[in-house]
C-alpha cells in the first residue's frame, strides 16, 4: 500500500478510505479529485484498488468502459511492481502466481506487468559499454548469473 500512497503524493492525488457499498472496491470522483477505497478490503486489495483508481485519475476517466478498465489495470501493475523486486522473484520461480505471492500482489497484476512493462523496463536496465546488462557475470563456481536469466553452468566457455 505504501507504493500507492507514495504515487498519490507524487501526483498530488487525494486518497481516502470509506464505507462503499458492495461490490464496489473503489471509485475516483473526478469532480472532487478524490479517490475512495473501500474500508473492508485487506491491504493487498486496497493497494490494487488504489493503484487502479489512480490510473483513472491519471487518464481523466469519467466513466467505466472495458477499455478504460483494462488501461487502469495495466497502469496499476506498473505502480505495484518494481523491476528490482520482480527479477529475483522470477528467478526463484517463474510461475506468475509464485511471483505474485512473493511480491504481495495478484497473478493478474503480475501477468499485466509481464505483458506491458517488463520488456521495456528490462531494456532500460543499466548496461556496460558493450551493451551487456551491468549485473551479468560468472561467479567463482562457473555459474552464469544474470538478474533476467536463470543460472547456467559454464564449462569451457560453453553453457551446459
Amino acid at each position: 500500500m505504501q507504493r500507492v500512497l507514495d504515487e498519490a503524493k507524487r501526483v498530488g492525488a487525494r486518497l481516502a478510505f470509506a464505507s462503499l457499498p458492495p461490490p464496489m472496491r473503489g471509485i475516483y470522483l473526478a469532480d472532487q479529485d478524490l479517490t475512495l477505497i473501500s474500508d473492508r478490503l485487506d491491504e493487498e486489495q486496497a493497494a490494487e484498488t488504489g493503484a487502479h483508481e489512480l490510473a483513472h485519475r491519471h487518464y481523466g476517466d469519467r466513466c467505466s468502459t472495458e477499455a478504460n478498465e483494462l488501461r487502469a489495470w495495466i497502469y496499476a501493475s506498473k505502480i505495484l511492481i518494481r523491476l528490482e523486486e520482480y527479477m529475483p522473484a522470477e528467478i526463484d520461480d517463474p510461475h506468475p502466481l509464485a511471483i505474485a505471492r512473493r511480491l504481495g500482489t495478484t497473478r493478474r497484476i503480475v501477468e499485466l506487468y509481464q505483458q506491458h512493462h517488463l520488456h521495456a523496463q528490462a531494456l532500460a536496465a543499466p548496461r556496460d559499454i558493450f551493451g551487456e546488462l551491468a549485473d551479468e557475470d560468472y561467479d567463482e563456481d562457473g555459474m552464469f548469473r544474470h538478474s533476467l536469466r536463470r543460472e547456467r553452468r559454464m564449462r569451457c566457455g560453453v553453457f551446459a
